[in-house]
């Protein structure tokens, strides 16, 4: 149905779009996933209220309330321009007219404070997808076409696809050294650019949770981010109260019941039901009037529970993004568990290979070949790129990729194939990267020339 409507269509198909990516984890779905559909249901469940309902009901006078016309003027003007909490004394009803402490303006702005909120969660992942579109490597593409070989069932068109993918996946790590010529190149082409972009993505979505915590508190006047903690230990300790009008009664603990006159409708202070609302009528043209009328305004029974219920997830939700967080920054930096990541997707291999790569010798580094596949070849973006294919793909589809990759590296580290050095020390061939020679012996050899 909302895809008929060229804006909320457009919205929908750009968000199933994302989510087809696949490149993020089950902490970043909390946030524009499951978050953004809360935050879209708090949209409808308000929205329907506000605007096709009745958000706010006034009690008028009888010369008032018989004209239909006045009566929908001061409903719709007390709904627009804001009302302040009606309290009760000793001697009755009071009220403090409009002040910093006693007005309420927020209600009417709900709905679109829930969208705001949701297109706020929306946003990280929006730019990490944008951000995409700069990587030397299509991650994307790679994950979702490794997600294809678990469907396909032909066993000639499933070899065909694999050895493709292998091979995009080779080429283009095999030839990023080639394009690192200037500085930009040099940045867009690092090894572990698109590790420090998802990083980032990371922080952004950290940064927003927080915001929002401090946005939700402004928004409806608290004065501490604690507010919801607070609201719900005052609801907890809540007596039970039975009301009559305006005189409740409440049991104490010893049994003992003591009636006093306050106003249970506006037990929270920044949710109140019961309101004053002061508006101008013009009975005949020289005698204006300021009245004072009382009103309900139901909807905000929903709105404190949705505001709470939004605090604890907002404080639940920045405890695992943090957690998420700090896991993906050691994920990344911890080179042995790197090692071992590779090594597991790897084990199927043994020692076959050895014998063709007995002619590579690694001067810097422990004499096994898989390091440098580790740590030169793939980098960290090359790790980070294995962490999404196996969280969406599974370890059986990874290991067949990667093991696809690991051959190629050795078929090109077997017999490497060293660029000519000419009289003029300058390079004669390109067309082949030479990871087994280091770039400081190639240097060495010009300068000997």
């Amino acid at each position: 149905m909302f895809l008929g409507i060229p804006i909320i269509g457009d919205f929908l198909n750009k968000s199933i779009h994302i989510c087809r990516t696949h490149l993020y984890d089950n902490y970043d779905r909390l946030h524009f996933m499951l978050t953004a559909y809360i935050l879209g249901f708090f949209v409808l469940l308000t929205g329907a209220k506000q605007h096709f309902g009745n958000p706010i009901d006034c009690m008028l006078s009888a010369e008032v309330d018989d004209i239909g016309s006045w009566k929908n003027y001061i409903h719709s003007y007390c709904l627009l321009y804001g009302t302040y909490r009606y309290t009760f004394n000793s001697t009755g009803a009071y009220f403090p007219k409009h002040n910093k402490d006693s007005s309420v303006f927020y209600y009417q702005w709900v709905p679109f404070f829930f969208a705001f909120q949701l297109l706020c969660f929306m946003l990280p992942h929006w730019i990490w997808t944008w951000m995409q579109k700069l990587l030397y490597v299509d991650m994307a593409m790679i994950v979702e076409h490794t997600n294809d070989l678990i469907v396909e069932k032909d066993q000639e068109k499933h070899k065909n696809k694999l050895t493709s993918l292998v091979g995009y996946v080779n080429e283009y790590f095999k030839y990023r050294k080639l394009h690192k010529i200037g500085y930009l190149p040099c940045i867009f082409m690092h090894p572990a650019f698109a590790s420090f972009l998802y990083i980032m993505t990371k922080f952004m979505f950290l940064a927003n949770v927080i915001i929002q915590l401090k946005l939700v508190s402004v928004f409806l006047d608290f004065d501490s981010w604690t507010w919801g903690f607070e609201m719900i230990m005052k609801y907890l300790a809540r007596p039970a109260v039975q009301s009559i009008n305006s005189i409740q009664f409440i049991k104490g603990g010893d049994g003992h019941i003591s009636a006093r006159k306050v106003s249970d409708f506006n037990y929270f202070k920044n949710f109140p039901i019961l309101v004053a609302c002061d508006y101008h009528t013009t009975p005949s043209i020289n005698a204006p009037q300021i009245s004072t009328s009382q009103c309900i305004i139901p909807l905000n029974i929903v709105n404190e529970k949705l505001f709470v219920g939004l605090w604890v997830w907002l404080i639940v939700l920045t405890g695992l993004t943090i957690i998420g967080t700090i896991g993906w920054i050691f994920r990344l930096v911890d080179s042995r568990n790197n090692e071992r990541l590779i090594y597991s997707l790897l084990k199927s291999h043994g020692n076959r290979h050895i014998s063709a790569f007995a002619g590579y010798i690694n001067k810097k580094h422990m004499p096994d070949h898989r390091y440098d596949f580790v740590h030169k070849f793939l980098g960290l973006d090359g790790i980070l790129l294995l962490h999404f294919m196996r969280e969406e793909c599974g370890v059986l589809k990874t290991q067949e990729v990667i093991n696809g990759v690991y051959e190629k590296f050795i078929e090109d580290y077997a017999k490497p194939a060293k660029p000519t050095i000419t009289k003029k020390g300058e390079r004669t061939d390109y067309s082949e990267v030479n990871f087994g020679n280091d770039e400081e012996d190639i240097f060495d050899r010009k300068m000997r020339v």
